[in-house]
């Protein structure tokens, strides 16, 4: 059978996800003995000094602007491509989110745009390296340094990236991570922040307030997605799921390109409260927002932890093996700081040149099924439309970005055959031009 491989994969073997399960009927999920080690875990692994937990990324972002005690109007700067409830949290606090554009060679924040994107009222920056291409923001953060500007780091996809071997790549006031089911670390629903100011965790602290238990169901239907991912996902399954999908290509086409937008109301609010792919405008923080991370979450967080490290090193050691049999022509396409040492392979984003509906079939039909940012595009989302504005960047990168497929389950003889389908597509793309 044809070499196959799906557009993503968890970062979680089956066997794990059913001791989760399991382990989860008998959890107690007020004992929270465990969650100060993990949170010690955490600092040991990103050598920071202190760590706080949380329901959420969001939450964790909420409690440390509330802490910064901005006045009504402050700006906070922000990349668009991001989960819409980020937006909601800002405005909660009666911010004002700027939405700045990003470098499609980076996927980052612009350096240009957020020179004539700032004000005497921007106070804060949320940078996010998506797709876990942490580098090259000396810049950024010596602007922001100059103007009083503090800098969020969003590094929930970049865990155990680098920008060499021996050095810490994050230099900004704090770093926030999301830990949700996909994440290189998860908890099933969670999120952290790191520092090495024990005062501003004090001033974190401080905001904490009417923190509840988190309900069991909300982790039971986030396993039991999980499960099901994974099986669909699995070196078994897949080719059949593969069939179908070439079934659909054939004779529904439309039906595919509703599932590459990754939308659908597949999920309960009332389980999942952080699940957000069809933005609301918000008045208020939901009080399911406001559960602490127990011991159950913790210890599969310390699992993750355990095994970060060996598969962070194995996908290095196959994409390395995959850019080396890249043609050049396919190397064009993705973007400089994926070719970087001490990348993390969670996603190797992919610039599409031409249609992309034509191009998705075209990688398809060569066993690659491949999309781009699930994340909401949210300068150009109806619920938040008077912060709106059109940014080139970010428009490339959202609408003409795909990921190649990675991960460190699949075998170097895959990593070669699908290289090598890759170089002959381009190639008889670029002759046929």
């Amino acid at each position: 059978m044809m070499t196959v491989l799906p557009r993503f994969k968890y970062f979680v073997s089956l066997r794990s996800l059913i001791r989760d399960l399991m382990s989860l009927s008998i959890a107690n999920m007020n004992d929270r003995a465990e969650v100060k080690k993990f949170e010690a875990e955490l600092c040991s692994y990103f050598n920071r000094s202190h760590c706080m937990t949380a329901s959420s990324y969001r939450m964790c972002v909420y409690y440390y602007l509330k802490s910064l005690k901005l006045r009504p109007g402050d700006e906070v700067l922000l990349g668009p491509i991001t989960i819409a409830d980020l937006i909601n949290v800002i405005l909660i606090l009666d911010l004002k989110p700027v939405f700045v554009d990003i470098d499609p060679q980076t996927h980052n924040i612009c350096l240009d745009s957020l020179k004539s994107s700032k004000s005497k009222k921007s106070k804060v920056l949320i940078m996010t390296y998506l797709s876990g291409m942490v580098g090259e923001t000396s810049e950024v953060l010596k602007l922001c340094k100059e103007n009083e500007i503090k800098v969020i780091e969003d590094i929930s996809q970049a865990y155990g990236s680098r920008l060499c071997e021996d050095k810490d790549p994050y230099d900004g006031d704090i770093q926030i991570g999301s830990l949700s089911s996909g994440k290189l670390i998860s908890t099933y629903t969670g999120g952290f922040a790191l520092t090495n100011d024990k005062l501003v965790l004090d001033l974190i602290n401080n905001e904490i307030k009417e923190e509840i238990s988190p309900p069991k169901i909300r982790f039971l239907s986030e396993v039991l997605t999980n499960i099901k991912i994974n099986i669909a996902t699995s070196k078994t399954i897949f080719p059949f799921v593969y069939l179908l999908f070439s079934f659909l290509w054939k004779f529904s086409p439309n039906s595919m390109k509703k599932l590459t937008n990754t939308k659908f109301h597949t999920r309960s609010e009332k389980y999942d409260v952080f699940f957000d792919d069809f933005p609301i405008r918000r008045k208020e923080i939901p009080m399911g927002w406001k559960t602490f991370m127990c011991s159950w979450q913790a210890r599969v967080g310390m699992r993750y932890l355990s095994e970060i490290s060996k598969r962070n090193k194995r996908r290095q050691e196959l994409g390395s093996i995959f850019y080396s049999s890249l043609a050049e022509e396919v190397k064009s396409r993705i973007p400089r700081l994926a070719l970087k040492e001490g990348f993390n392979f969670y996603h190797i984003p992919f610039s599409l040149k031409g249609d992309k509906s034509s191009e998705l079939i075209e990688l398809f039909n060569i066993g690659v099924d491949s999309e781009g940012y699930g994340l909401n595009f949210c300068s150009e989302e109806k619920a938040f439309d008077e912060y709106c504005k059109k940014l080139k960047g970010a428009t490339h990168v959202k609408k003409h970005s795909v990921f190649l497929p990675l991960h460190e389950s699949y075998s170097k003889k895959s990593m070669l055959i699908i290289a090598e389908r890759l170089n002959r597509l381009f190639s008889e793309e670029v002759e046929n031009v």
